[in-house]
């Protein structure tokens, strides 16, 4: 029997002159016959996909909802056939365009209000159009404030009515910032970068964003309040992980280049900042940073650092260190949604390797391990208990497929695309997702089932074990009961290969330590050889 969950997670797939929308194990169903560039609204309600000769926007049916054979665009914007990049608001109310730069009289960032007749409601110029950067605008999380950079200033808009401007807040040679995700303290708060010029340390800070209502027209803050700053040398890029509160910024430092030559990725520094005014380099050792992961429940963090293999190490909210997950060749931290479950990857330039752990009180409990090989993007589901990995182009251009995995590291399913550029999963306002995975299959199974179509079995595989179709012998069959928590891998033992039987591993370095006994016993008897006299006295007298 395969049970699926009411809500069913929702994946968008871009691959080759199409994007399509997918729910396992059902088939996939087309949306449009263009591949350019999708978005995605923060609560899942809105795609936007660019085509040929307009950028079209979807309704994309709730996580209970039966999926349509067919979909058409509530609405399409035709003055912006060669958009670029797309972003929506946080509360989906307006979409924002980005062109290539032509000339300083081209505004090639435009804003667009989905409400009414699709109207454009502000535009400016930018040179800077890059993924890295992308989106130029950032919104606060109730849409009160929308944020962008000018020359050595932020520009704070009125979120009801964008040509009206509030606050213009003076920060001299900014080269990026960062607005908070949540209000903390009362207000919201601004990260900025301010590189190094003429031997002066580069600066990181935060700032508050003025207390009230948004005023009515707009006013020049000179000297914006300084709430936490630290300055360091050796910082050309930065790296900006908010927590989900908004009370704690965990900023990534980065240099090009490693001048003590150790390191081919340049130097990092981690810096923490909280909005009560406290602030702290975090010591992540000899090497460089890999990964920086904040928990959604915002009381812990995950930072991977050092040399290959690199170490993981758990912080609380005080940044105070808490666990060590050992050494391993990582670089990916993928928390999941209710922060019960975490995957340590090792993507990128590694070999693929995945760990999965559960959280048990203040440590972290080992469930499984996968491998994951030449995965581009990786991420959970949103019902907490999967995880998808997916082999994208044009970085790998064979063996493009996406995979989904449980919580423990079996493979649910395999899926091979021609030319896939991207997947991504409609983010879903789901029930509440249980504590442990263990109570999750209990839920699942309560719900009444219908025996699902077994798959072909030739005749020679009659009556054998091991015989299993793609989806049905997935982590949603819960005949056989959830799965046993494993034991913790000590950590001598934990860069072994997946799979080995530890105990097993224990009596063979056993043995290999009695003969090597053995052995050394033996030789320093042929060192140090017993006089006749002595073997004499040792011999026992006959009768």
């Amino acid at each position: 029997r395969v049970i699926m969950p009411k809500e069913q997670p929702t994946l968008i797939i871009r691959a080759k002159n199409r994007v399509e929308v997918c729910r396992f194990p059902e088939p996939r169903r087309k949306i449009v016959d263009h591949d350019r560039v999708v978005a995605i609204s923060t609560d899942g309600q809105l795609l936007a996909v660019t085509t040929a000769n307009a950028v079209q926007v979807f309704a994309l049916p709730a996580a209970t909802e039966v999926l349509p054979e067919t979909f058409t665009p509530i609405c399409q914007i035709t003055e912006v056939p060669d958009a670029r990049m797309l972003a929506f608001s946080s509360k989906g109310k307006y979409l924002v365009t980005g062109e290539r730069y032509q000339d300083a009289s081209h505004n090639n960032v435009r804003i667009w209000a989905l409400t009414g007749d699709n109207t454009e409601v502000w535009s400016f110029g930018s040179k800077s159009l890059a993924k890295e950067t992308w989106p130029l605008c950032q919104w606060t999380q109730n849409e009160e404030y929308m944020a962008r950079m000018t020359s050595n200033e932020i520009v704070l808009h009125n979120g009801q009515d964008l040509s009206k401007i509030c606050y213009r807040m003076r920060i001299d040679n900014i080269a990026s910032f960062s607005l908070s995700p949540a209000q903390a303290r009362g207000t919201y708060h601004i990260t900025t970068f301010v590189p190094e010029i003429k031997g002066a340390p580069a600066q990181l800070s935060l700032y508050e964003v003025p207390r009230g209502d948004p005023p009515t027209t707009a006013v020049f803050v000179s000297d914006p309040k300084l709430v936490a700053r630290k300055g360091m040398f050796k910082a050309q890029t930065i790296e900006v992980f908010w927590n989900a509160m908004g009370t704690s910024v965990i900023i990534k430092a980065q240099t090009d280049v490693d001048t003590t030559g150790k390191s081919y990725y340049g130097e990092s520094n981690v810096v923490f900042l909280k909005t009560d005014g406290s602030s702290q380099l975090i010591d992540a050792g000899e090497g460089p940073v890999h990964a920086v992961g904040w928990s959604p429940t915002s009381k812990e963090f995950i930072v991977i650092s050092g040399f290959m293999p690199a170490r993981a190490i758990l912080y609380d909210a005080n940044c105070k260190a808490r666990f060590d997950f050992g050494k391993n060749h990582r670089n990916t931290i993928r928390y999941s949604p209710n922060g019960k479950l975490l995957c340590l990857g090792g993507f990128g330039n590694l070999n693929g390797g995945v760990d999965f752990y559960e959280k048990k009180g203040e440590e972290f409990e080992k469930r499984g391990s996968a491998q994951a090989d030449c995965s581009v993007i990786s991420e959970w589901s949103p019902d907490g208990y999967h995880f998808l990995t997916s082999v994208c182009s044009p970085r790998m251009r064979v063996g493009n497929c996406y995979k989904l995995w449980k919580y423990d590291g079996t493979l649910v399913s395999t899926e091979v695309v021609d030319e896939l550029f991207e997947t991504i999963w409609q983010p879903v306002t789901m029930r509440p997702i249980p504590t442990s995975p263990k109570s999750s299959v209990r839920a699942v199974a309560s719900a009444p089932v219908a025996e699902a179509p077994k798959a072909y079995c030739p005749p020679h595989r009659a009556g054998r074990t091991g015989f299993t179709s793609s989806f049905a012998s997935s982590a949603m069959r819960v005949d056989k009961g959830p799965v046993k928590p494993q034991k913790m891998v000590d950590p001598e033992y934990a860069n072994l290969p997946p799979g080995t039987d530890i105990e097993q591993y224990k009596k063979a370095q056993k043995k290999i330590k009695d003969r090597e006994k053995k052995l050394k016993e033996k030789e320093e008897k042929k060192a140090n050889p017993v006089p006749p006299v002595q073997q004499e006295q040792q011999q026992p007298k006959q009768q």
